[in-house]
């Protein structure tokens, strides 16, 4: 090449490589959530991550979205997935703006079956409301009871270490 500095001009176009570099992407199980922690840098012209997850590690479906923050470099996103143990993965579509992408690697979070099972009677109830659990609660929880209509009738706080609670 004669003039290197007209390549990039001539060529960008369709050798162009995503501007923004995952230093690190991890995640781990904690209060009934993964929670994934990623480290970028280079994200100059960049827009947003999409999290990605998936039950067998091929189809991926999108859980969410984080849109990119100038000069910040580390991300967290949560994914509920209380009371559904098994392994987890997920990926993260990075997104120019304007529409380019690539895909970081997978990662696979492994999450802790239960056998968390919660009984309530009787039911219909009239005067009173038992909710039992299969075990002692390891902490405070929180339950809310409505009416067919769907409007709030009591929200309660069930301490930790009880295996029913009367209301």
């Amino acid at each position: 090449v004669d003039h290197p500095e007209y390549v990039e001009m001539i060529w960008a176009a369709l050798c162009s490589v995503l501007p923004v570099e995952i230093i690190s992407f991890t995640g781990k199980y904690q209060s009934e959530s993964v929670v994934l922690n990623w480290t970028i840098a280079n994200a100059d012209r960049f827009s947003r991550f999409e999290v990605e997850s998936s039950l067998d590690g091929v189809s991926f479906n999108h859980s969410g979205f984080i849109n990119y923050i100038s000069n910040q470099d580390v991300y967290l996103f949560k994914d509920p997935v209380a009371n559904i143990g098994g392994d987890f993965y997920y990926r993260l579509k990075l997104v120019e703006i304007d529409g380019k992408f690539k895909y970081s690697n997978v990662i696979r979070v492994s999450v802790p079956k239960t056998n968390f099972v919660v009984s309530v009677y009787p039911n219909p109830a009239a005067e009173y409301l038992i909710i039992a659990f299969n075990g002692p609660l390891t902490e405070i929880r929180q339950a809310s009871i409505a009416d067919l209509s769907g409007r709030l009738l009591m929200h309660v706080a069930i301490p930790a270490g009880v295996m029913s609670h009367k209301l």
